[in-house]
């Protein structure tokens, strides 16, 4: 499957979808992407458009971590009148999406000796995602075996969400020491586990950056728990309960 996705890719089930195929497309299988096509009318500061949520799953406007989540729109919903000026472009998660990011941006591959990565995990149904990693530069590296797969899959449970990063081919080491897990839309942890061991909460985003060990962190502002994992185990699972 391409990286870039026409809609019908992922929701081949839902007719609507059809009348989106110019103006909308996939990143993956859960990052929805609506770009601005025509300039702000005369007059007007910003465009407007509408947005098509594909049905059967739920949707979160993408906030790259700056913001609360918004509550969650039904599938089958279109959004009339998105405004978005030209530093934004109209982005949807799908509830449930694993979607590991880079902490910092990189201009080109391999701009940052080291860049820890993020894996974002969406409220919503139980999920599973495979991630591949190698140095991003050896242009055999897949064909020889010089690379990771991780399968990373969330779970909740009678209010713990487990997040599991299992190792399925480990021929490859990044350079990061460690990664965190971040999950939007949860309230402040009243325990957080990683491999059966208890996670300190460490308190503030300065903290967390300089702990050289497990840590987490709660932002009250932003709704959202961060846990600091390194990466010393083939197979661990994270823990968060309310």
């Amino acid at each position: 499957m391409p990286l870039a996705r026409a809609l019908f890719l992922n929701e081949a089930t839902d007719p609507a979808v059809f009348d989106h195929l110019n103006d909308q497309f996939f990143v993956g299988r859960d990052f929805l992407v609506a770009p601005i096509l025509f300039p702000a009318p005369p007059g007007q500061s910003a465009a407007t458009r509408s947005v098509y949520l594909p049905t059967g799953s739920n949707w979160y406007s993408f906030k790259d971590n700056t913001a609360p989540l918004d509550a969650a729109v039904p599938g089958g919903t279109t959004i009339t009148n998105y405004v978005a000026g030209l530093d934004l472009v109209p982005i949807y998660v799908r509830a449930g999406t694993i979607l590991p990011m880079r902490s910092q941006v990189e201009q080109y591959v391999g701009e940052r000796a080291s860049n820890p990565l993020d894996i974002n995990v969406y409220p919503g149904p139980d999920s599973t995602y495979v991630m591949y990693q190698d140095d991003g530069i050896t242009s055999n590296a897949a064909a020889n075996g010089h690379f990771r797969t991780t399968e990373i899959s969330h779970q909740r449970v009678n209010g713990i969400t487990n997040v599991r990063l299992r190792r399925l081919k480990d021929a490859y080491k990044p350079p990061e020491p460690f990664y965190t897990v971040t999950l939007p839309g949860t309230q402040q942890p009243a325990r957080v586990t990683a491999g059966g061991a208890a996670v300190p909460d460490v308190g503030s985003a300065a903290a967390l950056a300089s702990s050289s060990a497990n840590g987490f962190r709660w932002d009250g502002g932003l709704q959202t728990t961060i846990v600091k994992v390194f990466d010393t185990t083939p197979d661990v699972t994270i823990s968060v309960a309310d």
